[in-house]
């Protein structure tokens, strides 16, 4: 499907990430609330009393339905319909989500877009939007090595969101909330020309993918195996 299309997917290592336009969603909510969303999912969708959060929310809960939705054309279960694919937070009102069917699920949404994966394993998803950096934000999230990359090669708004965005699905994938604990995952091989690779503590995180859409970075990432809970 072509980018300016509502739904648009974009194909990282061996995932595909559905991406959607929230700005075609403002003037039928309402529709959509009746026509995707679940009785749980409607309840806690009309709880939220700012439009803006609800379009967001209803985003990125469309963009899930459909990846999963996917998933199950994939294993021949074509009788589940958007309704009947119910995305809820694993706890409280918001954070990580539930895969319905199984596996895992992650979604992310940023300015215009919302983006969504369900994969096998688990998996962190972000999509962030370009934008500038200030030195405390920089000092915030990049390691002592990284920031004396940005040194050698230069301050590059999108190659920092890129960064940022790498981390952060890092975050998702492992299922914590917590992003002071960005500083200690490390991306190396910088050289802007997408040869990175990505480590906590040493070790090599798996799995890690990124590309652009649009004017947006998008990342994924896979999990060395310790899961932790959003608090």
């Amino acid at each position: 499907m072509h980018k300016s299309s509502a739904i648009g997917r974009l194909v990282l290592g061996d995932l595909t990430i559905f991406v959607l336009n929230t700005s075609c969603l403002s003037s039928c909510l309402q529709q959509l609330s009746d026509q995707v969303l679940s009785d749980a999912e409607r309840y806690l969708w009309s709880s939220f009393p700012h439009k803006r959060k609800r379009r967001e929310w209803m985003a990125g809960r469309l963009a899930a339905k459909i990846a999963v939705q996917e998933t199950l054309v994939g294993q021949s279960k074509t009788d589940w319909s958007l309704r009947d694919i119910s995305v809820m937070p694993a706890k409280g009102r918001s954070g990580p989500v539930k895969s319905p069917i199984g596996g895992y699920l992650s979604l992310s949404h940023s300015g215009a877009f919302a983006a969504a994966v369900h994969a096998d394993r688990p998996v962190g998803l972000d999509i962030e939007r370009f934008h500038a950096f200030s030195l405390p934000s920089l000092n915030y999230f990049l390691t002592l090595q990284e920031i004396a990359c940005i040194e050698t090669y230069g301050y590059c708004d999108h190659y920092l969101t890129l960064i940022w965005s790498i981390k952060e699905a890092v975050l998702k994938a492992r299922q914590t909330s917590n992003l002071s604990e960005m500083r200690e995952i490390e991306c190396r091989g910088w050289s802007l020309t997408r040869e990175i690779s990505v480590y906590e503590r040493g070790e090599r995180i798996p799995n890690v993918h990124f590309g652009y859409w649009s004017k947006y970075a998008i990342a994924t990432a896979g999990s060395n195996g310790e899961r932790r809970s959003v608090e």
